[in-house]
């Protein structure tokens, strides 16, 4: 006889989710978490050319009653492949262990919206493909109208989170500039990275670009180098404005090690 199988309860899962609606940054996780697949979706696809190739489209949609909003976060990566897709069906996936992946990101999207579109097209030998689908808060059937067809459209993929839940949105960032500083913070070391992607945020009539943004808040980048167990470590300490400094734990002063270490 077959020893019993634990079953997965995934609206439980969700519910289970440590994200307080009183902390306002909360609100804004499931949307870090779409921009970081779109960063390591770009820089699978072009690799040290990522900063180069690479675009990412945030725009904020606010409904007209001004009661609730969606985000939508477009790239021009890899696309949502079969290996790409398997991962995704994955709960506690470990295919971004590597990078600091817990594989429970996806799961963000629906503690806080009310559910998520995506769309996305990716090469697979000489043929394209469009994989479009519901994510949806339903432990029976979470992906729901799922369609793959071929496609003649660019590579790519779009993500929408649609409707942030009443007790996010209350707490959460209502103005554009204060969304973007978030990012800039919540990514800071990625944005000095040589493979970062140009990022852009739209809603209504404003806009920003980030990776100009950021530039425009840096009063001084001094670096420093040193030795380290027989490596040469080179360290940039960067003075960034108050505004930028405040969305993250800690002074102005935002030291990062470089990725270029020499042995």
């Amino acid at each position: 006889m077959p020893a019993p199988k634990l079953k997965e309860n995934f609206e439980g899962r969700i519910r289970n989710l440590a994200l307080s609606p009183s902390k306002a940054s909360n609100s804004l996780v499931p949307l870090f978490e779409a921009i970081s697949n779109s960063i390591h979706a770009i820089q699978k696809r072009f690799e040290d050319k990522a900063s180069e190739s690479g675009r990412i489209s945030i725009l904020i949609e606010r409904r007209d009653d001004n009661d609730t909003c969606s985000m939508i976060v477009s790239d021009n990566g890899v696309g949502l492949n079969d290996e790409q897709f398997d991962a995704f069906l994955t709960i506690d996936t470990s295919a971004k262990v590597k990078i600091g992946g817990k594989g429970i990101g996806r799961l963000t999207w629906l503690k806080v919206f009310s559910r998520a579109k995506i769309i996305s097209r990716f090469q697979s030998g000489s043929k394209r493909f469009r994989r479009s689908f519901v994510f949806a808060l339903d432990t029976e059937n979470p992906i729901k109208d799922y369609k793959l067809t071929e496609a003649s459209e660019n590579i790519g993929t779009e993500i929408r989170l649609e409707n942030m839940k009443l007790e996010y949105w209350a707490h959460g960032p209502s103005k554009l500039d204060t969304v973007a500083k978030k990012i800039i913070a919540h990514f800071f070391p990625a944005f000095f990275s040589a493979q970062m992607p140009l990022v852009s945020i739209s809603m209504g009539d404003d806009s920003f670009v980030l990776n100009e943004l950021l530039h425009e808040k840096i009063h001084r980048v001094q670096k420093s180098i040193f030795e380290s167990l027989g490596s040469q470590v080179q360290i940039e300490h960067a003075l960034i404005d108050k505004a930028i400094a405040d969305h993250r734990a800690g002074s102005g002063i935002l030291n990062r090690a470089l990725s270029g270490i020499s042995a």
